[in-house]
């Protein structure tokens, strides 16, 4: 129990013990980053995963933090214990060497295993599209061994727009960040890029 005035200390485990999950409470945590997201953070704590939306640069995967975590929620579709929630109240105490990227292929990918995780994984290029919104964020789809994923990039992390001619059927390896936002098991993971390009 923490301190008179304090949140609670919790873990993932911990929390998902409660059924339902109480996500009108806040928790105290302590984890590493194991993914940096452009607008996220996953953390994981020893029992699970906790991922939430974080603007700022200032921390980076490896980074041991403590946090406080508002309206807890679980993430559907994951194998692994997930949690998602607000992060605020943010100290690093630590840092150590990231986690390497998870080589994985498309089909183990799409299963929920490794949602919110750094992972890389081989295909092949099929279409190209660029969001109407904000044209900095491109979408690739990646096909391999039957299925297809949905891989968005900004154009301002990487200073290379991609021409349609040399882009589509390429075989290419990504690594990045995964996040599964799907809605149903045919449909492609998506960003909302909507528009083509070419």
């Amino acid at each position: 129990t923490a301190p008179a005035g304090m949140p609670d200390r919790a873990t993932v485990a911990t929390i998902l013990q409660q059924e339902p999950v109480t996500s009108n409470k806040t928790w105290m945590m302590h984890g590493r980053i194991v993914a940096r997201g452009p607008t996220s953070l996953t953390v994981d704590d020893g029992t699970g995963l906790i991922t939430g939306a974080w603007y700022t640069h200032d921390l980076q995967a490896g980074d041991e933090i403590t946090f406080a975590l508002s309206t807890p929620c679980r993430i559907p579709n994951a194998e692994t214990n997930i949690l998602f929630g607000k992060l605020y109240a943010v100290t690093k105490t630590g840092h150590d060497a990231p986690p390497a990227p998870v080589r994985t292929t498309l089909p183990k990918l799409l299963d929920g295993s490794l949602n919110m995780r750094s992972v890389t994984v081989e295909g092949v290029i099929t279409d190209i599209a660029q969001d109407e919104v904000d044209p900095d964020w491109i979408r690739l789809t990646l096909e391999s061994e039957g299925a297809r994923m949905a891989v968005t990039y900004s154009t301002l992390f990487c200073n290379r727009r991609p021409e349609p001619s040399e882009w589509i059927d390429a075989a290419v390896r990504v690594t990045g960040y995964f996040q599964d936002r799907s809605e149903a098991p045919d449909t492609p993971r998506s960003s909302g890029a909507r528009k083509n390009i070419g």
